[in-house]
């Protein structure tokens, strides 16, 4: 084949690539959606989703009622310019991107805000896939934007929970920031598995969550959580922690739960681990100080082993709050707080910076600073808690 024919060639390939991706790229305005014009969208987009598979919205605002159902068992991407340029606004009650049978292929959503115009409007996102995606990533949510259009009460528009996604093994949220309607928004993200097969591996990276009852919710038999880079605002009540990590594997607590760089202003509960090895939280502002803050505990692990809290900050508001807690470990192994600053927690009833009670052991406390505190650490198991006279009492 001379040189010619090579170029020739090359080019063709090149083109027909760019062709399928062409025809794979789903603009709903093609299919009659219009944006910005108040009138209802849905039969409109839901022929771009019967036509292809990755479903684009261009720059505007798009009227949808219900879900959007994606067909089973293929790989789909929804897709616009960014937050705050493409939009969907959803009427409920069940609204928002439904795809319940993924399987084993992936599901993606980027560049979008997805608001919920009607009360208790559902799941903005939810995706559940089998037990075959083993090695590759199964959900990318990036760069989305969720939030109802109240923020307070049982009023208005508001989503009730704004990610859920069952055994997504390797899933990647980046970028995404959630508002929900205090009191009645249940969960920002959820994160869930079997009780009897176990699904590994989720990264949450630049995400800003606020006004729900949970920020963070893991169930199931779930490993391999990372989270960093986190803003959680006015979470943790509705009786649920601001953020609340288990497993199910109670006789072999589930691996590698860490929490990086963060900060969680709680109105109650902060962060409770349940079931649980190989944590670390490091470099956590934990905030306990809002106007609405009742009592509460910042960080809680039950049953959890080997677990380093280390360069984290826990403020409080002296003197009102009746009943708190710094750290709080319950039936927990291997622990060491180390280089932490307690500042303010002065509750009037009871409570402690560090608490080391029943069914722990091995408690390392050394390092950290204790500023206008009620009491630096309440010792329960006795000689298997190790206070280093490195600690500063002020």
């Amino acid at each position: 084949m001379n040189k010619a024919l090579i170029i020739l060639s090359i080019v063709f390939n090149l083109a027909c690539g760019f062709g399928a991706a062409a025809v794979d790229r789903i603009n709903i305005t093609d299919y009659g959606a219009t944006p910005n014009d108040g009138t209802d969208d849905t039969a409109a987009i839901n022929s771009a989703v019967a036509a292809g598979t990755s479903i684009y919205f261009p720059p505007g605002s798009y009227n949808y009622t219900g879900q959007i159902t994606v067909p089973a068992h293929k790989s789909y991407r929804f897709y616009g310019d960014g937050p705050g340029l493409s939009t969907i606004l959803f009427t409920g009650p069940s609204a928002g991107i439904y795809a319940p049978t993924v399987g084993a292929r992936t599901f993606n959503v980027d560049g979008l805000t997805l608001e919920a115009l009607t009360g208790a409007a559902g799941r903005a996102i939810y995706a559940a896939f089998s037990n075959a995606n083993k090695k590759y990533r199964t959900a990318t949510i990036q760069n989305v934007e969720i939030r109802g259009n109240t923020e307070t009460g049982n009023t208005g528009g508001y989503w009730t929970t704004g990610i859920y996604l069952f055994r997504a093994r390797n899933a990647v949220i980046d970028k995404v920031d959630i508002s929900g309607n205090t009191g009645v928004t249940s969960t920002g993200i959820q994160w869930t598995s079997l009780t009897t097969v176990g699904t590994t591996g989720i990264q949450l990276t630049n995400i800003e969550i606020k006004f729900c009852n949970a920020a963070i919710v893991t169930s199931g038999w779930v490993e391999g959580f990372y989270m960093s880079g986190f803003e959680v605002v006015l979470c943790g009540t509705g009786g649920q922690p601001a953020l609340s990590l288990a497993s199910s594997q109670s006789s072999s607590p589930s691996p590698a739960f860490t929490l990086l760089n963060g900060h969680v202003d709680m109105i109650g509960d902060g962060v409770r681990m349940t079931n649980l090895s190989a944590i670390k939280v490091s470099n956590v502002d934990f905030e306990h100080a809002n106007p609405v803050a009742v009592d509460g505990t910042h960080l809680a692990l039950t049953n959890c082993i080997a677990a380093i809290i280390s360069d984290n900050t826990f403020t409080s508001q002296a003197n009102r709050i009746a009943n708190e807690n710094g750290v709080f470990l319950t039936s927990t192994n291997d622990a060491r707080v180390s280089g932490n600053i307690f500042r303010t927690l002065k509750p009037t009833q009871a409570g402690s910076c560090i608490v080391a009670y029943t069914g722990s052991s091995t408690i390392r406390v050394t390092d950290n600073i204790f500023d206008f505190v009620r009491q630096a650490y309440d010792n329960r198991i006795g000689t298997s808690f190790y206070y280093d006279t490195d600690n500063i009492v002020k």
